[in-house]
């Protein structure tokens, strides 16, 4: 399970139980709020990366590689089909890369999820010690992908990652017995990250998630559009983050 996923369901489960805990989705790099940098325009897409499983009965979760290979493809189709509608930027693909930079984007999307994930925790859930790193948000992935903008002429990278999982009809038939007994069984959900990485610097410019547990289908490229238009209703948002979390004003 990816970092970031992990993340979430600890902040999920925290937030169920505390409504003190303060819970803002987006966050912002400190260059674009303070600095008044202009948000990326052109931007280049990696591979996204969605797992699709299946929650039995018996509450066991499990991967479906076939599922996961639709999922990939109508969330790739649905954020290129958004980027178009919505112009919020200019979306450009993957050019051909050698083995050895392949590994090197492997390596750093890994580091992404680790670092978004850990900064997502700390700045929700750290309370007013990680307050700081809310108003002056400075993660950064340091150097590494610069090959990338000499290639595409891009300014950043956009990094999906999501989670679905899909409850068995043997799961639906058990909630609904236990339902009927007074009991609580959780089924499916549905849960998709994003974020925008500086080429040149690493920086992580903006990231936000969306959670779903109304039966939405990433595999369903109508139900991907739906998720993925919450999840950048909000970009880049650098106004709104100034004025309500930094307390800049405009």
């Amino acid at each position: 399970m990816h970092f970031l996923i992990r993340a979430l369901y600890v902040i999920l489960i925290a937030v169920s139980l505390s409504a003190c805990v303060a819970n803002t989705r987006q966050k912002v790099h400190y260059t674009l709020v303070e600095e008044k940098k202009a948000a990326p325009k052109k931007v280049v897409l990696l591979p996204v990366d969605i797992r699709v499983k299946e929650l039995t009965a018996g509450g066991v979760v499990e991967e479906v590689e076939e599922w996961s290979k639709q999922g990939k493809l109508a969330v790739d189709t649905s954020i290129r089909d958004l980027s178009r509608s919505t112009a919020k930027f200019e979306l450009v693909d993957l050019p051909e890369i050698s083995d050895a930079e392949k590994k090197t984007l492997d390596e750093y999307v890994a580091l992404y999820d680790l670092v978004a994930g850990n900064a997502y925790m700390v700045t929700t859930l750290g309370g007013e010690a990680w307050k700081h790193k809310n108003k002056h948000f400075d993660y950064t992935l340091g150097e590494g992908l610069e090959f990338l903008r000499d290639k595409t002429g891009a300014d950043s990278a956009l990094i999906i990652i999501g989670e679905d999982v899909v409850s068995s009809a043997g799961r639906k038939a058990t909630f609904i017995l236990a339902a009927a007994a007074g009991i609580s069984i959780p089924l499916g959900h549905t849960i998709l990250y994003a974020g925008i990485v500086d080429l040149k610097t690493g920086d992580v410019l903006w990231f936000d998630h969306t959670v779903s547990m109304d039966g939405k289908d990433l595999r369903v490229v109508g139900d991907a559009i739906v998720l993925l238009e919450d999840l950048l209703k909000n970009y880049p948002g650098i106004a709104e983050y100034r004025k309500n979390v930094v307390g800049l004003g405009n």
